[in-house]
């Protein structure tokens, strides 16, 4: 699925929500399992995938919930080869408008966190050798911003953006303007040119932890 048909998808269902009834059973202690469609945006060397993955949830207010996910993407950045990322991380969201979560409006949020990412990049055999980095294991930190809409009491959507800075290792494609050869790079220092995710997400809650 594209991100355009992802995010138009998004859109329409968040939109019929506002046709139901939410009655805010979101509240401190609220525990939720999700699934999510990620879609990955590299910046350094023009990567993009479309990826899924899953979450649980735990709410600490009103106005505060945490998010602890697994995404896995597959993306191929040009015909010379491919790449896989695991995702493993967390995120706080903070929501300083309205009434907070579980409100029937929609409801914006700001998001931070960490996450720790298990890269893999291989080459194709066109201008040059068989290339295989192996697993390479990295850190991240994040914020962005996002969307949350109650659809009845329990079930969130969520449509959200984030740009990740890796910490320690950063792996990409690198095209030698000399010899023409596709490589692999790894940088073994903390980079600023990191990756945006977009990320469409249901939720639903199942219990509360405590009252």
């Amino acid at each position: 699925m594209s991100l355009q048909r992802l995010l138009i998808m998004a859109v329409m269902v968040m939109g019929m929500g506002s046709l139901l009834p939410a009655q805010g059973f979101y509240q401190g202690g609220s525990f939720a399992l999700g699934v999510r469609n990620t879609a990955n945006l590299f910046t350094e060397d023009g990567s993009a995938g479309i990826g899924a993955g899953g979450q649980f949830k735990i709410g600490f207010g009103p106005k505060v919930n945490t998010e602890w996910f697994y995404d896995y993407i597959s993306s191929k950045p040009a015909d010379f080869g491919f790449r896989q990322d695991h995702h493993i991380g967390w995120s706080v969201q903070f929501a300083p408008f309205k009434q907070g979560y579980g409100d029937k409006a929609f409801v914006p949020y700001f998001l931070g966190g960490q996450c720790f990412d298990l890269t893999r990049l291989r080459t194709q055999r066109s201008n040059g050798p068989l290339y295989d980095s192996g697993q390479i294991f990295s850190a991240a930190v994040q914020v962005g911003v996002g969307v949350s809409k109650f659809i009845g009491p329990r079930l969130e959507l969520t449509l959200q953006g984030q740009y990740m800075v890796h910490l320690g290792k950063d792996a990409h494609f690198h095209q030698d303007e000399i010899t023409g050869l596709n490589e692999v790079e790894v940088h073994n220092e903390t980079s600023l040119a990191g990756h945006l995710l977009f990320t469409f997400s249901a939720n639903y809650y199942l219990f509360n932890l405590w009252k």
